[in-house]
């Protein structure tokens, strides 16, 4: 809490800043899990190869957003919160360059690392559409998951 010092010093401004968290925001956010991704056909060596895929669809506010998420066999159906921490991230390298991108990520090919970082913009536009006006709310919340 921040207390603020009035001209009158008997009546203070009084301004409550409490940063919500990943998993308070997430419970906001319906999720429906189905066992299978869409894409089904990798190249070798791609590390889905060896994963759970999921459809997955988050509700919010009257919008949703579909997409395949991966994950270990022996994990539960993945929760809101974990979709929510994992797409968030990807949204937040979009705030480099292709250049910089590759380079915090160490990606030798320039490409591969091209078409990731398309990817993940294209995935924070459909994340900011989920999530409107929230979006910078969810994106600034404490990570917590």
């Amino acid at each position: 809490m921040i207390c603020l010092q009035s001209e009158d010093a008997f009546n203070p401004v009084v301004l409550t800043t409490t940063m919500k968290t990943l998993t308070q925001l997430a419970e906001s956010v319906q999720i429906e899990a189905t066992k299978g991704a869409r894409k089904t056909t990798f190249k070798p060596g791609d590390w889905r190869r060896e994963k759970q895929g999921w459809r997955i669809t988050l509700k919010y506010q009257g919008r949703q957003y579909s997409l395949d998420f991966w994950q270990g066999h022996h994990a539960d159906a993945p929760d809101a919160k974990n979709i929510l921490s994992c797409i968030l991230s990807d949204c937040s390298y979009t705030e480099y360059s292709v250049d910089e991108f590759q380079r915090e990520l160490g990606y030798d090919n320039r490409k591969e690392a091209e078409a990731i970082y398309n990817h993940c913009s294209k995935q924070r536009r459909e994340v900011e559409r989920l999530l409107g006006d929230d979006f910078d709310t969810f994106m600034e919340a404490e990570n917590d998951v």
